[in-house]
């Protein structure tokens, strides 16, 4: 599963990111001072399953499983 990370690197970033790699899954670490088109431009291309901005978890329709 490939997850999408919007978070500051701070230590909730670090916990997140384990917590994917424990799972098996891919993180795709993103800046949240980025534009949200920016974003959504490499969440699509990253086809990712998830996606996780500062405390909200979004699932995506059409994401690649690992």
């Amino acid at each position: 599963m490939v997850v999408a990370l919007v978070q500051h690197n701070e230590a909730d970033f670090f916990v997140n990111l384990f917590a994917v790699w424990e799972i098996g899954g891919c993180v795709v670490p993103l800046s949240p001072t980025s534009t949200a088109d920016e974003q959504d431009r490499l969440i699509e291309h990253a086809g990712c399953a998830l996606v996780y901005r500062g405390g909200r978890l979004e699932a995506r329709s059409g994401g690649a499983p690992l």
